[in-house]
């Protein structure tokens, strides 16, 4: 590993290619909370996942809410609750 990261961000342009972040309904394990427009959150246990989607940049953080902290997140974690797609070409 790389080092450790406290947070993950999607940028929608990325080598050339826009795409486009959709958060999933439906986690297996995990419940879905919608606390405002752009904010999800998915809960199992005491470990929470919060997605905030901000003009199509989104941003994912891991915490614990027994301890009230952030934890580390992994990309395939990102994966878990995001599907991403291509949309286009960049067009210059």
């Amino acid at each position: 590993m790389f080092g450790s990261l406290k947070k993950i961000t999607f940028q929608p342009i990325m080598d050339g290619w826009i795409r486009r972040a959709n958060v999933k309904d439906k986690v297996n394990g995990y419940s879905h909370h919608v606390a405002i427009s752009g904010v999800h959150i998915f809960k199992r246990g005491y470990i929470g996942f919060i997605l905030m989607d901000i003009d199509g940049e989104m941003t994912l953080e891991k915490v614990d809410y027994s301890v009230h902290e952030s934890l580390d997140v992994m990309y395939d974690e990102f994966n878990k609750f995001v599907n991403i797609e291509k949309v286009k070409p960049v067009e210059n």
